[in-house]
Parts: C-alpha cells; structure tokens; sequence
C-alpha cells in the first residue's frame, strides 16, 4: 500500500481557503498537512480535512543566522509530521503559492534529502491576480536567486539549499511542477495539461452556510491602497467618496466592510457609516454568510472570485483602478473586465 503525504504552505486566508477545497477533494486520500505562516491562526470550515496543522512563525527580524536557524528548525518539525502518519510516504505533494518565496522553497530539497526514495513534486494553488500574467525571470530575479543559493550564511546550515525556479516567476513553466489549480472559470495563462480546476469551490463553501438569507447590503473589501502608495491620500479620499456616492444613489443603506490584514491604521475606502466586520478567514467565506448584491473594492482578488464563484448572483465592483499606480494596470483591468468585474 502506498502513502501519498500533500503538505500545503499557506499565508494568506485566501491560500488556506483554496488549500482546504484541494484537500477536500482532489487530495482527500492523501495525508493532509497544513503548514501556515500567516499571523493569525488559520480558519479551517471543516478541521478534519487536515491531520495535523503546523505554525510556522515569521522569523524575517531575527537576522539571516537567526532565521535560517528557525527555518531548519520548522522544516525538521515538518519532516517528523510528514513521517510520523505511518508508513514511509512514497510520493510527497508540495503545494505553494509560488515557487521562489524562500522559507517554503527550501521545504522542496529539505523534504527530497529526508525521504530518497519518495517522489517529490510541486503543485500550485492559486495565489491571487499575480499571478495572470506569466512574469519572466529577468536578469534582477536571477541575481536574487543566486544569491539566496549561494548565500554565505548556508555554510552553517548545509541542510538549507535553496531550489532555483524555473520558467517564470510564480513556477507554472516550471517543468518540476506538476498541477497548477485554479478557480473554475478563471482564465491562467500556464499550460492546459497543468490547470486543475477548483470546480467544486461555491459548493464547498455555502456547506458552511447553507441557508443564511439573502440581504440587500453591499460589502467593501479593504486594500492597503495609500500605505503601499498605490494611491495618494487626496486620490484615495476622492474614491471613497465616489463609492459613498454610488452606493447612496443605488439605495444601499447597510454596507458592511472588510479590513485587509494588512491595512495598518488607514482603512482605504472606509467610511464611518459603514459597519466593520469582526471576520475569521477568507473573505469568500463572508460572502456566502453575508450573501450581499455589490462587493467593491479597487483590484482586490476578491472582486475576481466573487464573480468566479457567484456569477451574476453578486456584482463586482472596481473604483479608482484607472488611478493605481501599477505597472499591470491596463492587463489587470483587463483580466478583471473579461471575468464580469465593472470598473467603474
């Protein structure tokens, strides 16, 4: 009897969200394993899909000695889990965001040297609108690589090598991933014999919330707009009040609004008659709790799997994304434009 282990690198809720619908479903004979790095603890809609659910925490402020020294210590925890369900897995399925973020990079060469004789191989899960475009490994991503390989530090820690990607930036070229999955009608530009589709991802998630009532309400999803100067303060106060004026004129009087993770004080888009949400989880939970007819934001992801996963139930709006200051602008608006999102 063979033993297939998915171990899935999440930081984002939208990561874990879409790592829980993998497991659930085109991995629910493998052993699951759940690695998080984000801030807050995870939030799973149905725990038992994961065997085991491992922390690992941000060690970036600690300098490059005292974090590669964490990291080892995190990839040795997830080698004992993957190896403690049992029998010596014979395949090991990595799903990652990307293939070049370093602390789960090093998890590709850590795992293949701690289990030789189990086939080691790279999924994809989807990670938002960066990745709709293929980004080319220019000269600067190769110098970063490089150095991250070949890195002094490494001479104390020779358990660490980094795993150069391949291909393009996010790792779908790359010849060592095997499956990039995606929303079901959400357009990749990587290879048809790769994609997997996420078919089942509305499904899922309204088992959480099977038989909440539809309200006339609006939801905002918050973006860290100014703090990373993708808009200056007088333009972002201009969109809010564009939104404000948009959503008075179409009768909307409850709008509730969800706060990015990463939003620090300024809540881009906000206005004090709006009511915040005490939310867990991704936001795609909150929509099928919520069921609201307008979400609004400027390009969060969120407008893209609202139209994905809810078709013409909901409509999805983008202000001030003539305004980003974002070198993709015209190809984001574009991809969000073919998916049913209204720039307004």
């Amino acid at each position: 009897m063979t033993r297939t282990v998915a171990v899935y690198f999440t930081k984002t809720e939208l990561e874990v969200l879409s790592s829980e619908i993998i497991a659930g479903t085109y991995e629910h004979g493998s052993d699951n394993l759940l690695v998080h790095q984000g801030r807050r603890a995870p939030q799973i809609i149905r725990e038992r899909t994961f065997r085991s659910v491992l922390r690992f925490d941000d060690a970036k402020q600690s300098g490059k000695r005292r974090e590669k020294a964490r990291i080892v210590e995190n990839l040795e925890a997830l080698a004992h889990a993957v190896g403690d369900g049992g029998e010596v897995p014979s395949a090991i399925k990595l799903h990652l965001p990307r293939t070049s973020t370093s602390r789960s990079n090093y998890a590709i060469r850590f795992l293949e040297r701690a289990f030789p004789h189990a086939r080691v191989e790279i999924c994809l899960i989807p990670h938002g609108l960066v990745s709709v475009e293929i980004t080319p490994l220019t000269l600067k991503y190769r110098w970063r690589f490089f150095r991250r390989r070949w890195h002094p530090v490494h001479l104390l820690f020779p358990a660490l090598r980094y795993y150069t990607p391949k291909g393009d930036l996010i790792g779908g070229l790359d010849p060592k991933v095997s499956t990039v999955y995606t929303f079901q009608g959400m357009p990749t530009p990587y290879p048809l014999e790769k994609t997997r589709e996420l078919s089942g991802a509305r499904e899922y998630l309204q088992a959480a919330s099977e038989g909440a009532p539809r309200q006339r309400c609006a939801l905002i999803i918050g973006q860290p707009l100014v703090m990373h100067n993708r808009l200056s303060a007088g333009q972002e106060k201009a969109a809010s009040d564009q939104v404000a004026q948009w959503l008075s004129e179409h009768g909307y009087q409850q709008v509730y609004y969800s706060k990015h993770p990463r939003s620090g004080e300024h809540l881009d888009f906000y206005q004090d008659q709006y009511s915040i949400l005490q939310q867990q989880g991704a936001v795609e939970v909150v929509l099928c709790e919520l069921r609201p007819e307008v979400v609004i934001s400027c390009y969060s992801t969120a407008l893209v799997t609202t139209k994905v996963l809810f078709g013409e139930d909901i409509r999805a709006l983008s202000f001030a994304l003539d305004k980003v200051d974002l070198p993709s602008r015209a190809s984001l608006g574009a991809y969000m434009n073919g998916v049913g999102v209204e720039l307004l």
